[in-house]
């Protein structure tokens, strides 16, 4: 990686982290609780876990992953979707 490749990116990422476009999520006893729940729920890595926590945690819809189950409902509030998976007819609002 190029460090122009890199300040590119850079100035990119930094802006939308400031902005409120993305939602937050602070590691805390709550969302480290939460992550060992799930792992025993749904059998995932403790790290995925710690993903899919802050989701809910941020109050997601949907989780775009390519690493976990296309389709799979967590908790019945998050929809995980890969959206490498999706064809031509479906949109990423209606998978």
């Amino acid at each position: 990686m190029t460090p122009l490749f890199f300040l590119g990116t850079t100035g990119l990422v930094y802006p939308l982290l400031a902005s409120e476009l993305l939602n937050q999520v602070a590691c805390s006893n709550t969302l480290v609780g939460t992550a060992w729940d799930l792992q025993a729920e749904i059998r995932y890595s403790f790290y995925d876990c710690l993903v899919i926590g802050a989701a809910l945690q941020a109050g997601a819809d949907v989780l775009y992953t390519e690493d976990l189950q296309h389709g799979q409902r967590v908790r019945g509030t998050l929809r995980v979707v890969n959206p490498f998976l999706l064809t031509a007819n479906e949109s990423l609002s209606n998978s």
